[in-house]
């Protein structure tokens, strides 16, 4: 089924290079003619290979059209420019604009839509500007921050003070199966086409919050995917990411509750960055680059940052119903201010974006 988003995925990416190559790809949302959206799946519509892949004679099989090269260096159209393993983000978002416009999917010809003009790459906006400045900074901040000790003698939560999507919306969006399906709760329309991870809904985010109520009937009406693509095309909707509405929605209706069968016991690492554009997101950042960097339990982890521990909880539960928390088994600190290696990235990527 056609989608307004494009699928890419990393070849020969390390654990840092990735985090950081979909930090700034959600930054660069403003700027993007489509939606990109990174995948670990092996389908996806472009690929983006790193020099040392390629030096490794690992050369890739898919078609050279949907190539794209992490690259010191420009020296071809089909670059990305890195440094210190951040991409440079008037060159990844010039590739993209270029690929998404050349990008021809197999649906009928009446399925396609106008593509908008290349990017011009002279534009970098202050919105754009500010937000890659905040998530630096978190990173710095995050790092300088004094570890507290870790008290593992708080007890469990009550049962009643638990967070428990088990009804209405959240807990059909939840258990969704994989087939296309139309939601209508007081009063809205929601489509969800799960085997692409996307929804259709007129509404923001923010006006779905009222949707989740727990006395709020969800009706469920089963759909065929020509039957939604004919009705995207009809009405000419744009897909948004499903994984954005699930953790925003978590995250506004958790009302500082820990979620159900979590434990402020646990020791928890995010293991990926969730969209810090969707709103009130870029409020977590310092929040985000901690609780990456470091393995604490959730007590820790907001005493460290300072805040409190009823909005930990909503981030935490967020994050996690969207598969980016993983629960170790010890506790991992990185101890005292950012490293020469770090102070350079940053400054470095200050520098790109002309900031002082």
């Amino acid at each position: 089924m056609p989608v307004n988003g494009l699928a890419i995925k990393l070849i020969g990416f390390d654990s840092l290079e990735s985090d950081y190559f979909t930090a700034i790809l959600d930054l660069a949302e403003a700027l993007l003619h489509q939606e990109w959206q990174v995948v670990t799946t092996e389908q996806a519509d472009f690929f983006v290979f790193t020099e040392e892949h390629i030096k490794s004679s690992l050369l890739p099989d898919a078609p050279p059209a949907r190539c794209l090269f992490y690259g010191t260096e420009s020296i071809s159209d089909n670059h990305i420019v890195v440094n210190s393993k951040l991409p440079s983000l008037r060159s990844l978002v010039g590739l993209l604009n270029r690929a998404g416009a050349s990008f021809q999917p197999t649906v009928d010809s009446q399925d396609t839509v106008g593509l908008p003009p290349v990017f011009e790459s002279g534009l970098v906006t202050d919105d754009v500007v500010a937000a890659v400045s905040r998530f630096s900074e978190a990173i710095e901040d995050a790092s300088a921050l004094e570890l507290p000790d870790v008290d593992d003698s708080s007890g469990p939560l009550e049962d009643d003070a638990l967070f428990k999507p088990a009804q209405g919306l959240l807990h059909t969006l939840l258990n969704r199966g994989n087939n296309p399906v139309w939601l209508v709760v007081a009063g809205v329309d929601i489509w969800l086409d799960p085997a692409h991870g996307v929804y259709y809904c007129p509404l923001p985010l923010e006006g779905l919050v009222p949707c989740c109520g727990a006395d709020k009937r969800v009706e469920t009406h089963a759909m065929t995917a020509l039957e939604l693509q004919q009705l995207v095309v009809k009405q000419n909707m744009s897909s948004k990411p499903l994984n954005n509405l699930i953790w925003y929605l978590v995250f506004k209706t958790s009302q500082g509750r820990l979620l159900e069968g979590s434990s402020d016991e646990d020791i928890v690492h995010l293991k990926g960055w969730p969209n810090l554009r969707l709103p009130e997101g870029r409020d977590f950042i310092k929040l985000a680059a901690f609780m990456h960097n470091n393995s604490m339990p959730l007590p820790a982890i907001a005493e460290a940052t300072r805040l409190p521990l009823e909005q930990v909880h909503n981030f935490y539960n967020a994050c996690y119903l969207v598969g980016l928390i993983e629960k170790v088994g010890v506790v991992q600190r990185h101890e005292g201010t950012t490293s020469v290696e770090r102070q350079n990235l940053l400054g470095k990527l200050r520098n790109r974006l002309n900031m002082p």
